[in-house]
């Protein structure tokens, strides 16, 4: 069944869903001003709606996408910042041990702009960038999907992100930084491997984070050294470090 189909079907033939229908139509055959238009439309409209048909759309609409194998055009920034997060962060209000909603809101912060999004409706987010996350394991614990978001995020952020000018600087190396990442990635990384049940995908996950866990111990051995030079050191030490070229600082 084709993706127009697919969403046909969910909208149950119900007029209101017109313009979402046309916004789908346009977006995945790259008619940008038509879509924009049509689902500017559906938005008006959906703004009207009661929380449990917004609810429903919500589900049904994230659900399809989850269910489908590459990216496609269900939703967009404007969406999400106009009815898809306040609708799921009102569910995660009215219906707090049900995991759906924070699952779904995790799997949206990979999206760009919905971070940011979310810290205007939740504050208490930017302490705790996964805080919908854990809430989503606590309620199902068996949501692998996104046991791996964490875990890549964690090797993002803790391993990929701080050693990526590496072996020029450490990006933001103060105040025991390094060691700081080190510490949260082993932490957290130890915290929800061994829950994942596909073999290769842990492989993957555990080969990454011991890359990053030996070039940061490195790092932090070298700067407690009286050496110089971070690529001799680590060539002492017999390293494969796959350096990431930053001719773009160069003049």
């Amino acid at each position: 069944m084709s993706l127009l189909k697919q969403v046909i079907a969910i909208t149950n033939n119900d007029k209101s869903f017109e313009f979402y229908i046309e916004y789908v139509k346009y977006a995945n055959l790259g008619v940008r001003k038509k879509s924009h238009t049509a689902l500017n439309r559906f938005i008006e409209i959906a703004e009207n709606w009661d929380y449990e048909k917004r609810k429903k759309f919500c589900i049904d609409i994230l659900s399809l996408r989850e269910s489908l194998e590459g990216k496609y055009h269900l939703s967009n920034f404007i969406l999400n910042q106009k009815i898809l997060l306040p609708t799921l962060i009102e569910y995660t209000q009215l219906e707090p041990n049900n995991y759906i909603p924070f699952h779904h809101i995790a799997l949206l912060m990979s999206e760009n702009h919905s971070y940011e999004l979310l810290i205007e409706l939740v504050p208490e987010l930017d302490e705790d960038g996964f805080l919908f996350h854990n809430k989503a394991l606590e309620l199902n614990p068996l949501d692998h999907e996104i046991r791996a978001y964490i875990i890549c995020r964690l090797i993002d952020s803790c391993g990929y992100y701080p050693t990526h000018h590496l072996p020029k600087f450490y990006v933001q190396d103060w105040n025991n930084t390094p060691q700081c990442d080190l510490d949260y990635l082993i932490e957290n990384f130890t915290k929800h491997i061994d829950f994942l049940p596909d073999n290769k995908q842990k492989d993957n996950f555990i080969n990454a984070y011991k890359y990053y866990v030996q070039l940061i111990s490195d790092y932090i051995a070298f700067k407690n050294s009286k050496e110089e030079d971070f690529t001799k050191f680590t060539a002492k030490l017999n390293r494969d470090y796959h350096w990431v070229d930053t001719y773009y600082y160069e003049k």
